[in-house]
Order: C-alpha cells, then sequence, then structure tokens
C-alpha cells in the first residue's frame, strides 16, 4: 500500500488536500481532508402559507468539523450575509470561540484551535427584508479557514 497527497485547484474552485490510498490492483479513492462546514436553515413560517415572505426569520446553523488529522490553529468562521436579507442584531451565537457582529452583514467567529474530530455549532437569524419579490432566491454561502487548511465553503 502507498500513499499520495496532492492538491488540485483554480480559482472558481479552490484547493483541497486529498489523500489517496493505493494498494495493488484497486483504484484510487480519494479522501477529503479538511475542515467540513455544514449549513442548514431553517425559517418561521408566521402566516403559515408555506413559503417564505417578507419579514420572516430564517435560523442559519453552521457545524464546523475537523477532519484534518490533526489540530487546526486559528480556525475562523466568516459569513457576509447577501442581499434582501438583514441580520438579527445579537443572534449570533457559537458553541466555541468568539464571535463578532459588529460589521453586520459581515459576520465572524474566531473559534481558537479545534482539535482532531472537534466541532463547533455557529447560529445566528436574519429577516427578509420587507418588499422582496416573492421567489426571490437567498442564497447564502459562509466560508472556514485555518492556519492549517484552504478556506472551504458551507455546503
Amino acid at each position: 500500500t502507498e500513499s499520495y497527497d496532492s492538491q488540485d485547484g483554480t480559482p472558481s474552485n479552490p484547493r483541497v488536500e486529498r489523500s489517496y490510498n493505493v494498494t495493488a490492483n484497486t483504484s484510487l479513492s480519494p479522501t477529503l481532508k479538511g475542515i467540513d462546514a455544514k449549513k442548514t436553515v431553517t425559517y418561521n413560517d408566521a402566516n403559515t402559507n408555506g413559503q417564505l415572505d417578507p419579514l420572516e426569520t430564517l435560523t442559519y446553523t453552521v457545524v464546523l468539523t475537523n477532519n484534518t488529522g490533526a489540530a487546526a490553529a486559528n480556525v475562523v468562521f466568516t459569513d457576509d450575509l447577501p442581499a434582501n436579507i438583514t441580520y438579527v442584531s445579537s443572534s449570533l451565537s457559537s458553541s466555541v470561540g468568539t464571535t463578532d457582529d459588529a460589521n453586520a452583514p459581515i459576520l465572524s467567529v474566531d473559534v481558537g484551535t479545534m482539535t482532531i474530530g472537534a466541532s463547533v455549532t455557529i447560529t445566528f437569524q436574519a429577516t427578509v427584508n420587507g418588499g422582496t419579490a416573492n421567489g426571490t432566491l437567498i442564497s447564502n454561502q459562509g466560508s472556514v479557514d485555518s492556519d492549517q487548511t484552504d478556506p472551504a465553503t458551507t455546503d
């Protein structure tokens, strides 16, 4: 068995470290390493019509997990909220680290060091702006970075 590491990337697709384990007569199978950032979003359906409407509140939950195989130092999560939503003041929280919403709509969390396999849960809320047209796509993507990893976006 031999192991290889490679890095691949383009400006539109940041570099991702991939580990490959090779055994005679088998194909290569990449194991992605890094800080995994999974985001979920829920909303309060205030008028119970089954769709997101202006002035309803979105709740974002981001779970960061250190899958690097080593401790990751100076981990920072950042999210620049898009047009059509407004950050709910003081709603940013994190299970670990220091939150900063002073520059909202840019939010950040200084997580510090994440040990192998450690997870951090970050939550915040935003309200859909009044006057936002029905059917408007609201797309939000944060990112996480550390001294040991390339920036990774939330899914």
